[in-house]
């Protein structure tokens, strides 16, 4: 904590704060969720030295994490044991996390002492658990209790920052100063107002497909230099998209518990020039199924601004297609097996989009064409 910070909070004014430690939280989150994946890639390659281990450089660079001691997480992990591993930087990447969970909790403490509280004390116990990765080494089973995802067990690092990030984008949306086109918006340039705008032009467009269902939810804030859009999806707390935008390039990052959703999701940006990190293929003998979850990173470089608000356009127009994605796939598969439900998806996806996108289009020509016959008079003259 700063000095500024317990100045402040001297003064009884610490929500006056409040939009920077939403900032510093959310930043904290996109390192956690690497922290993460990290580990469990670690795990995955120490079962699977063979196989080339994945490059995290592109995501390490986007959330922060550049310390050269990370260099080597992933590509330099081996097996001590059957249940023990050596994961170069695994010591600071721990400690890491405990630092980035207090910056997620530090903006819910300040609004809502009640659900801060709760939060703190479940930061508190697991914190008390954490191994201290002396000498860089882990135990698998203490890689698994960190990661887990699963609900119904015992809580875990991974549970922690999903609440944490579902109650710190809540707050985002009470506490917006403004709404853009839907979007709840903190402390952005006008710049950014144009970006936001494009994006929630597709959002919008698309979201009648939703039939109901709950998602969509956006909301939008400048950290540090760039600006950052995010978007609930749904429901699912591990199925979270985050979106930064700085000078002309978007980056995309896209977690989920469901492999082929995320492979889905790929999909959609056939030939809109995205570079994605590889998709992890996680052993089975390395972490538990329902364990895992998945993080993957796109990036796109527009050549000027009409590509960027196009680009922009394009991603929240997709969103929709997650929505209830997982039920409506194993339903189909039911009756024409795994594969062909993914690809009866995508071709529905692709038809309602150039159907949205047609009705959108007779819309605005027809809100044109009434506009313009208001402004003339029965003559055809400018009235």
């Amino acid at each position: 904590m700063t000095a500024k910070t317990k100045i402040v909070e001297k003064l009884g004014e610490r929500a006056l704060l409040l939009p920077g430690l939403l900032a510093d939280a959310l930043a904290a989150n996109d390192r956690l969720k690497l922290r993460l994946t990290l580990l469990q890639e670690a795990v995955a390659h120490s079962r699977r030295p063979e196989v080339p281990a994945r490059g995290f450089e592109a995501e390490r660079r986007s959330a922060g994490l550049t310390e050269p001691q990370y260099d080597a997480t992933v590509a330099g992990a081996r097996a001590l044991s059957l249940d023990r591993i050596l994961v170069p930087g695994a010591k600071e990447l721990v400690k890491g996390i405990a630092a980035d969970l207090a910056l997620m909790l530090a903006p819910l403490d300040a609004d809502d002492a009640e659900i801060g509280g709760a939060l703190e004390e479940r930061l508190a116990a697991l914190i008390a658990a954490m191994p201290a990765a002396d000498n860089d080494e882990l135990a698998v089973h203490e890689i698994d209790a960190m990661t887990s995802a699963r609900r119904g067990g015992g809580d875990s690092i991974h549970l922690l920052v999903m609440d944490a990030h579902k109650a710190i984008n809540a707050l985002a949306a009470e506490t917006a100063v403004e709404t853009i086109d839907g979007a709840r918006v903190h402390h952005v340039t006008d710049e950014d107002r144009a970006h936001i705008k494009a994006f929630m032009a597709g959002l919008n467009r698309t979201a009648g497909l939703a039939f109901g269902h709950p998602g969509l939810g956006t909301t939008a804030v400048r950290v540090g230099t760039r600006l950052t859009i995010q978007n609930d999806i749904g429901t699912t707390d591990a199925h979270v998209l985050v979106v930064h935008v700085e000078n002309r390039q978007v980056s995309v990052t896209y977690t989920d518990v469901h492999r082929l959703r995320a492979k889905f999701f790929i999909s959609l940006f056939e030939g809109h020039n995205v570079e994605w990190s590889p998709l992890a293929e996680q052993s089975a003998q390395a972490i538990g199924e329902e364990d895992v979850f998945y993080l993957v990173t796109g990036s796109h470089v527009a050549a000027d601004e009409p590509a960027l608000h196009h680009f922009l356009e394009f991603l929240g127009s997709r969103i929709v297609f997650l929505i209830d994605w997982n039920r409506a796939r194993k339903a189909l598969q039911t009756f024409v097996g795994k594969e062909s439900a993914v690809e009866i998806l995508s071709q529905i996806e692709s038809r309602l989009a150039t159907r949205a996108r047609a009705s959108h289009n007779a819309a605005s020509a027809h809100t044109l064409v009434m506009t313009r016959s208001r402004e003339k008079g029965d003559d055809g003259r400018h009235a």
